[in-house]
Order: structure tokens, then C-alpha cells, then sequence
């Protein structure tokens, strides 16, 4: 049997779904910026980079939905990254 090696927790659906959550509510996104601080939370690399362009429009005080996260990924050099547009929305 060979060794399984040690993964962090991680719920790929859950993440998408709190990323999701926050593009449609504002409340969301308070409830989630409260409890999840650092975008290296998130266990894949480009939900990471998503959360990290939600925190950047929080503190701009810009509104949080596909389109000006997409933006934001892009001015960033990071939406192709992500997968692009199609992946955010």
C-alpha cells in the first residue's frame, strides 16, 4: 500500500460556492470576509486569486459581481490565469 500524502481540507464545491455567494449578496460578503481573511484559505490556486480580487474591490469599496471581478483579474494579468471570463461568471 503506498502512502497517501497529507492534503489540507479542502471542499473544491464549497469554495465555489462561497465565491458565488459573494458575487450575488453583500451580506455575503461581509459574513465571508469576517471568518475568511487571507486568500491562501482557499485550497485552488485561482479561487484564491478570485477571493484576493473580491477583497481588493471590498477595500476599494467596489461593487463585488462577475464583471468587475473579471476586471479586476484582467488589469491584475490574472484571468487567464483563473481560467477566464467563463470560469467567474
Amino acid at each position: 500500500m503506498s502512502a497517501v500524502p497529507n492534503l489540507p481540507p479542502q471542499d473544491l464545491d464549497a469554495e465555489e460556492s462561497v465565491l458565488g455567494a459573494m458575487m450575488l449578496s453583500e451580506t455575503a460578503v461581509s459574513s465571508v470576509t469576517e471568518v475568511i481573511r487571507d486568500p491562501r484559505d482557499f485550497y485552488r490556486e485561482a479561487h484564491a486569486a478570485i477571493y484576493g480580487a473580491m477583497l481588493r474591490l471590498t477595500a476599494r469599496s467596489e461593487p463585488i459581481d462577475a464583471v468587475t471581478v473579471a476586471d479586476e483579474l484582467a488589469r491584475e494579468g490574472k484571468l487567464e490565469q483563473v481560467g477566464g471570463r467563463a470560469i467567474v461568471h
